[in-house]
């Protein structure tokens, strides 16, 4: 029993330690001039983090979780590569790993083609499988045939914008759907029955992700509106201790 607390413990330290990189890399590519903020010691300090704990294979997490937390950990870990602007051995290997990786709903799916994407890999078969399961409403659900929710909605514009996709309309409905979507205090939540114990209340990540959307569009009086108002949001839910 001592055993199994004690790798219990590791690994949840060790998933702390990079949710919290992520976490700040994010917030400060809202916030930062990455120019500016890319000499922080935070930021050096975060990436030798990084490239310590990568594995053999590419991917970061653990090994029995490669198809599903690992898959998106690996993701987001690239993007933050990616938008360092530090290519060096880490990042081809991971981009490696996650090109071969087969993944199984559209979460991964979307994430997989925003990060290819955004390395320059040939994204046209994902691409033409998104745009062929969009609902009627405009959005994107869990999986094909499944009610559209804000995260999928949020993954999927992300995936086209990243590909470079040029039909605008099929972008500006999607991003419709989002700022419809939005509840009166600002936020987002947007889970629906698919994802088990969700709801549609605001919070901190779905709101935090569909500004970063938005942000990547032109930007419109509706647009820029629901910016404003999911930014006061944010800023009205930080903690004392500036989390």
């Amino acid at each position: 029993m001592r055993r199994h607390i004690t790798l219990f413990k590791k690994r949840e330290a060790f998933e702390f330690k990079y949710y919290l990189a992520i976490l700040i890399f994010l917030f400060a590519s809202i916030l930062l001039n990455k120019n500016l903020f890319a000499q922080s010691p935070y930021i050096a300090n975060g990436l030798s983090y990084f490239q310590s704990t990568q594995s053999p294979e590419g991917y970061w997490g653990d090994a029995s979780e490669v198809s599903y937390n690992s898959f998106v950990d690996t993701c987001y870990i690239a993007e933050t590569f990616k938008y360092l602007n530090e290519t060096g051995i880490s990042y081809p290997s991971a981009m490696q790993w996650i090109n071969a990786t087969a993944v199984s709903n559209n979460d991964y799916l979307f994430t997989k083609m925003i990060v290819l994407a955004q390395a320059g890999f040939d994204v046209s078969t994902i691409r033409d499988y998104l745009l062929s399961i969009k609902n009627d409403d405009s959005g994107w659900g869990v999986t094909e045939g499944f009610e559209s929710d804000v995260k999928r909605t949020a993954l999927a514009l992300q995936a086209l914008k990243s590909a470079n996709y040029p039909d605008l309309s099929i972008m500006n409905y999607g991003l419709a759907y989002l700022a419809g979507a939005q509840n009166a205090d600002g936020g987002w939540g947007g889970c629906k029955a698919a994802d088990m114990g969700c709801s549609d209340t605001s919070n901190v990540y779905m709101t935090a992700l569909v500004s970063i959307t938005l942000q990547q569009f032109p930007q419109t009086t509706s647009i820029a509106t629901a910016i404003n108002k999911a930014t006061s949001h944010l800023i009205a839910h930080q903690n004392a201790d500036g989390g």
